[in-house]
């Protein structure tokens, strides 16, 4: 609940969505010490101990309590929101002392590095910008981007790697279509996956001559099925694709391939080649690895990235794109191609 449901949405500037239960921060604090505890048994006092993501930010603070001279690291995977986001949630000072007891917190991008530095500064905390150093009731925690990679050297081999090749070939043939669109993501509202539809619908609309001879592959993997948002927006999604499938197809062609499901990387790999054009059209994300992926093993491919994406922040090449701006999608797919 309250990593789902509250630092999530926050995290993400969907303010909206966030559901300030107090069972969920109930949970949470049992949760982290529960980790911490655990951690304890194992910890020596030379150890260095890494903790991973927003499910827990307690972790450092419990560990420092009962250790003072153990090390700590801490990754936080996805955005740092601003001040005026991250203030709304009732716990916001708990959670930045706890991460604050590490002696390292890494982020993706400099400007979450520079959200949180703020964040910190906000709730009394002696903040040097320039070396990115937090001072905080009497320890020193150091903050860097550290953006998360892929192994550019697998993804590149297999890029020449014949049998592969001959699998995306195979399956751009399959779609019948000179050009070919690819897109995946987990199903979350973060991803603009109606945003890029809308794009998708405009961009056809727009350009006719790509009618028939061009296809679009969504692939949509489950994620938090349990949640009732988050199943309406599987409906709307797909209410989307049958409107658009309607407006455009024709004999023997369809505008847009959808499939929802969970598929494995192996079986992802091939679309990544064999696609004319990635379509990465996140509202916010931490980076998205996908488009690495799809770069990684690309020749001729063009990646349209959102400028909302932590990768945007370092791939200088890719088309970038405000999701939002419908007419803005449409023309840069467009330009891609």
């Amino acid at each position: 609940g309250c990593a789902n449901e509250v630092l999530w949405p926050i995290s993400h500037s969907f303010i909206s969505k966030a559901q300030f239960d107090p069972w969920y921060w109930k949970m949470y604090k049992k949760v982290n010490k529960k980790y911490a505890e655990t951690a304890l048994q194992e910890i020596t006092d030379n150890d260095l101990i890494w903790i991973h993501d927003y499910h827990l930010t307690l972790v450092p603070g419990l560990i420092r309590k009962h250790k003072k001279d153990v090390r700590t690291a801490f990754f936080w995977h996805i955005p740092w929101p601003a001040w005026e986001a991250f203030r709304t949630i009732p716990w916001r000072q708990e959670i930045l002392r706890g991460m604050l007891a590490a002696d390292f917190l890494a982020f993706h991008t400099d400007l979450f590095v520079y959200n949180f530095l703020n964040c910190a500064k906000k709730i009394g905390a002696e903040v040097d910008f320039s070396n990115r150093e937090i001072y905080y009731q009497g320890s020193k925690t150091k903050v860097e981007s550290v953006p998360l990679g892929i192994d550019y050297q697998r993804f590149n081999q297999l890029s020449q790697d014949e049998e592969y090749l001959k699998e995306a070939a195979e399956l751009k043939d399959s779609y019948n279509t000179e050009n070919l669109i690819f897109a995946v993501d987990r199903l979350d509202y973060t991803k603009g996956i109606e945003e890029r539809l809308k794009g998708i619908d405009r961009f056809f609309g727009k350009y006719p001559s790509y009618q028939g001879s061009l296809t679009f592959v969504q692939r949509v993997a489950p994620s938090r099925t349990g949640i009732k948002e988050y199943q309406q927006m599987k409906e709307r999604i797909e209410k989307k694709v049958a409107e658009i499938n309607g407006k455009y197809q024709k004999d023997q062609w369809q505008p847009i391939k959808y499939f929802y499901g969970s598929v494995p990387q192996e079986e992802l790999l091939p679309y990544y080649k064999a696609a004319d054009l990635g379509l990465i059209t996140a509202s916010i994300d931490g980076m998205n690895l996908v488009a690495k992926e799809y770069l990684a093993v690309q020749d001729t491919g063009v990646l349209l990235l959102s400028e909302f994406a932590g990768a945007a922040e370092y791939l200088d090449s890719a088309l970038k794109v405000n999701p939002y701006n419908t007419e803005a999608v449409a023309d840069t797919i467009y330009r891609g191609l």
